[in-house]
């Protein structure tokens, strides 16, 4: 058995001020002046420390034992134990959030934080007004005062051996400075009092030395939670204990606690790195099996050593390998029988914390959609594919704080294909979005998801009976997993238990609410509304057995506006009305007056059906719902199957035509038109320009006076015989209503040559019309006609008083509205245009003339 080393020095090298080393902690009258510690347990403890300098107490007098501590002022207390608070040599750190505290405790933290007995929750987070807990204060004093660790039992029950503080608080246990709580437990989570603190320290203080630990190691700032494939360096010192000088040329061994008496191999595989480039996975197995990694010191006694890895935690150890280790008064080291393994009661060592190879923790869920049931793709008498159908999976990933993984993107694949089980892998399933060079569809393939982290796919078979399911994982590919688009171990992936799959039948009607969508289609020519009720297969696809689809349909109908509406229903058959309250039919429409209802019934041979409804008089309101059931011979197990829709509410437009009169404006006295001046009955809303066109001239600019709307066009446009139209599907935005938003249907105007003029002695001044420029070189009258009345006789229009004092020729409006009879979808479809015509008698040509 090996023996244990022999120590020649108490303390740790560096570690506990030689200032401090013998010191007699006997309580003065210098601090006998704290007024609230009588009776207090920990008395002795914070009497001697504050005799020392290392703790103070408040203006008023107390020590007030039972405040909490903070991280910072811990530091303080602890720098002082170790003599360090000179303000000289002080180190940079690379924490952020010092400057709350004053410069004493950021000196503290800085050296303290160099040394290796502090730090923080991340390389720029100390967080020093936080309050420490005890199982924090646990780290403080075994780093400072060089306390060998062991293992993470203890007997404490809050102390879970498996946190990364444990060992801290075993290790200060087995000192014997700290006893606990007096309910058995340690308090591990819970704050730091000052009264607890004195104590420790002053324990720490008085107890006899385990001896010196003249094995140092400290990570780089990376932090100790690393994605797979990233790399931790570590930088190991070794010091005689007796000359504290560093010993050169020394052989360390590096290992992992995790890997120290396996059954038979490595259960950590981490590989360590020295620095020659010489990489294993050291163990070292009951049955006696082992791999050894060693690291040699430099002329400063330091070493350095790599390790990384991947799904792994463990907690990196060097040792001193060897029995009748003995440190000489030179500088040197006297060490016997060496085996290569780890024996921590009789070898020097020192332990890093523990460091974890994990993936980026992206949260991937996938969500399958309707039922996990779905259709078999359709293809024609070629077998090529004419409808996937399948079966949508909605995707979502989100990234370790929580937020959407925005413009990501994730690998797509077929669970069944990947999971390296043997016998699922024939499938005929496969990605419709996935296309190869050669127009075949694939069976995986990658996908970006939008701004909230969200992408749709869509999984489709074309064998009966086939089960598949999607999986979706991130590349997070490094030097020994670096296979692009490849899933590979390690790297972040949906949770397949959480994911449905999905079974392929050949396409039937879907049962109840997923068997029927109810859609609405507005038509802004002509005010009407379409409500389409489409039959859906279990994909969600509209249901096509490849023959009529014979059903009979039903539509609950329910006027819940201002204004009466009707209904048309010619595209049924076997038209059936039920349930009627204040509705009426005639012919293949039915008027329903406000409040009122009807159930419309009738039958189609098609997986659709439509009825239309739109508002008489106003704007109103619909509310319907659909339903059907189909023929108990339709096959494909639809049979007999009732689907319906949900309620669809909308609002329905009001159009009406417009009693508007133009005439063409000179305003530069050049006798060329440049404006069109439109006069409204009533004044209208929602202008553009862009709307009104001559030709495919469209006015350039727009002004409304009231009821008067001026367009501005060029002169070429307007000269010679002039269409002025109205459509507000030209620009697609706005549409002319009036102030009760009745949107006013598109017109057009016909504007004749004007005859040449004959000069002849005017008998009155000429005076400008409201609203015109000066002078008008010409105008024409122009007004929208019926044009079932086109070949009627005109009528000599009555002359109108300009509204100014102004005088002026008379302006001579010929009103002529569009007859009630004339529908303007008609008009549209037809693309016959409405004529605005000027008729002119002999008297009004005198007049013009």
């Amino acid at each position: 058995m090996p023996h244990q080393p022999n120590l020649h020095r108490k303390y740790a090298a560096g570690a506990v001020s030689a200032a401090l080393v013998g010191l007699s902690f006997t309580a003065t009258v210098n601090a006998s002046g704290f007024l609230d510690l009588d009776g207090n347990a920990h008395k002795e403890a914070i009497l001697a420390l504050a005799d020392q300098g290392i703790i103070a107490g408040y203006s008023d007098g107390t020590f007030r034992p039972f405040n909490r501590i903070t991280r910072g002022d811990a530091a303080v207390i602890v720098a002082r134990t170790l003599g360090l608070l000179d303000g000289k040599n002080i180190p940079s750190t690379t924490f952020t959030d010092l400057h709350t505290v004053n410069a004493s405790t950021q000196e503290a933290i800085a050296k303290l934080a160099g040394r290796g007995i502090v730090s923080g929750f991340t390389s720029e987070s100390f967080r020093p007004l936080d309050t420490i807990t005890r199982a924090q204060m646990a780290k403080y004093i075994v780093a400072a005062f060089g306390l060998p660790l062991t293992d993470a039992e203890t007997d404490f029950p809050d102390v879970n051996p498996n946190s990364g503080l444990a060992v801290y608080v075993a290790a200060l246990a087995n000192a014997g400075i700290t006893v606990g709580k007096n309910d058995g437990t340690f308090g591990f989570h819970d704050p730091l009092f000052r009264g607890d603190f004195a104590a420790m320290i002053y324990r720490a203080l008085t107890m006899d030395s385990p001896g010196t630990q003249p094995i140092t190691i400290k990570g780089d700032d990376r932090g100790n939670n690393l994605r797979n494939g990233e790399a931790k360096t570590f930088t190991v010192t070794l010091i005689n204990p007796v000359s504290n000088k560093p010993i050169e040329g020394a052989e360390l061994n590096v290992t992992f606690a995790e890997n120290v008496g396996t059954d038979f191999s490595a259960k950590r595989n981490v590989i360590v790195t020295n620095g020659y480039g010489n990489s294993n996975i050291p163990y070292q197995s009951d049955d006696g099996q082992k791999a050894e990694v060693k690291i040699k010191t430099d002329k400063n006694g330091k070493a350095v050593f790599t390790i990384t890895g991947s799904n792994a935690t463990v907690t990196p150890i060097v040792f001193l390998d060897g029995s009748n280790q003995t440190w000489d008064t030179k500088g040197g080291i006297i060490i016997k029988t060496q085996d290569g393994r780890f024996d921590e009661k009789y070898e020097f060592h020192a332990k890093a914390e523990p460091v974890t190879f994990s993936t980026t923790p992206y949260n991937i869920s996938i969500t399958g959609q309707r039922t996990n049931y779905a259709a078999i793709a359709e293809t024609d008498e070629n077998g090529n594919i004419i409808e996937h159908n399948g079966r949508e999976y909605k995707i979502y990933v989100t990234k370790p704080d929580g937020t959407a993984f925005a413009g990501g993107t994730v690998n797509v694949g077929i669970y069944q294909l990947l999971d390296g089980v043997l016998g699922n892998e024939p499938t005929g399933s496969y990605f419709p979005e996935f296309i190869d060079e050669n127009g075949r569809y694939l069976k995986q393939g990658q996908v970006k998801l939008d701004a909230k982290g969200e992408a749709v796919i869509t999984l489709a078979s074309t064998d009966v009976n086939d089960s598949a399911e999607p999986i979706v994982w991130i590349d997070q590919n490094y030097a020994n997993n670096a296979q692009p688009g490849t899933l590979e171990n390690g790297e972040p992936m949906s949770d397949q238990t959480k994911v449905e799959p999905t079974n392929f039948q050949p396409s039937r009607i879907d049962n109840g609410s997923l068997g029927a969508k109810l859609t609405v289609i507005e038509d802004d020519s002509n005010a009407v509304k379409k409500f389409n009720m489409l039959l859906l297969n279990q994909s969600g696809k509209p249901f096509m057995p490849g023959k009529e689809v014979k059903a009979k349909v039903t539509f609950e109908v329910v006027n819940t506006g201002t204004h009466r509406i009707e209904i048309n229903t010619s595209l049924f058959h076997n038209l059936q009305l039920k349930n009627a309250v204040d509705a009426t039919k005639e012919s293949d429409t039915v008027a329903i007056e406000v409040g009122g209802r009807v159930t419309i019934s009738g039958e189609t041979l098609s997986n659709t059906i439509t009825l239309s409804a739109n508002a008489v008089d106003g704007v109103s309101s619909v509310k319907v719902t659909g339903s059907a059931v189909l023929d108990a011979n339709v096959g494909n197990e639809s049979n007999s199957v009732y689907v319906y829709t949900n309620d669809v509410e909308v609002n329905l437009p009001y159009h009406y035509d417009a009693e508007v009169t133009a005439i063409k404006v000179d305003t530069n006295g050049n006798g060329k038109p440049d404006q069109i001046e439109l006069t409204f009955t009533k004044e209208v809303y929602n202008i553009e320009p862009g709307d009104f066109r001559i030709g495919i001239v469209p006015a350039s600019q727009s002004t409304k006076y009231g009821k008067k709307l001026i367009l501005k066009f060029n002169e070429e446009a307007l000269a010679g015989d002039t269409v002025l139209k109205y459509d507000p599907y030209y620009s697609g935005a706005e549409v002319l209503t009036d102030e009760f938003g009745n949107k006013v249907l598109p017109f057009t105007f016909v504007f004749p040559i004007q005859p040449e003029e004959v000069e002849e002695p005017a008998e009155e001044p000429i005076a400008e019309p409201e609203g015109n420029s000066p002078n008008p070189a010409t105008e024409v009258s122009a007004l929208v006609s019926d044009e079932n009345k086109m070949d009627e006789p005109a009528v000599a229009p009555s002359v109108q008083q300009s509204e100014t004092e102004s005088d002026v020729p008379e302006e001579i409006p010929i009103e002529v509205q569009l007859s009630n009879e004339t529908n303007s979808s008609e008009l549209q479809e037809s693309n016959n245009l409405v004529n605005i015509e000027i008729g002119l008698n002999e008297q009004s040509s005198e007049t013009l003339n």
